[in-house]
């Protein structure tokens, strides 16, 4: 949760023309997912996991390392089945978007080593600089973030 707290307050700067959603379940086609944040902007939708890990994390072939043993999870798994939600919304809407799933690593004292092979990768502080600076080929006008924005608060599940 504290992670999750220092990110959320990070999403407050972003400019207004971006919608942010913290701590929702989104459910399509009977499957439900739990996301940290979800941000939708002029350059696209961006899901993002937050991590609260201390220490080197590694990102390898065989999934991720720490140094500090403790066991978790790969994010990566997690990030896939909320790629296919918002993947699986949009197409039941018709509409094409960019996605970009970020894993952000919120502890001050983490250290990462590589990258998750299909996801963008970072610390907190560069959080805003990620989402502003990603470039899309086609930008998302206002109406589409409006319907964007309607269709992830009408598939909000329990």
């Amino acid at each position: 949760m504290e992670g999750e707290k220092i990110v959320k307050h990070q999403l407050k700067y972003l400019p207004r023309d971006y919608k942010v959603f913290h701590d929702i379940k989104l459910k399509t086609n009977g499957r439900t997912q739990q996301f940290d944040h979800v941000a939708i902007g002029p350059n696209g939708i961006f899901h993002i996991e937050t991590k609260h890990w201390s220490g080197e994390i590694r990102f390898t072939s065989q999934g991720i390392q720490r140094s500090n043993n403790k066991n978790s999870a790969d994010p990566t798994a997690q990030m896939y089945r909320h790629d296919y939600i918002i993947k699986e919304l949009l197409r039941k809407n018709n509409l094409k978007t960019s996605i970009r799933g970020l894993i952000c690593f919120s502890h001050p004292n983490s250290q990462i080593i590589g990258q998750s092979p299909a996801f963008k990768t970072i610390k907190v502080d560069r959080l805003l600089h990620t989402i502003q600076t990603y470039r899309t080929n086609k930008p998302v006008s206002k109406e589409e973030m409006k319907r964007l924005s309607n269709i992830i608060e009408n598939s909000l599940g329990s």
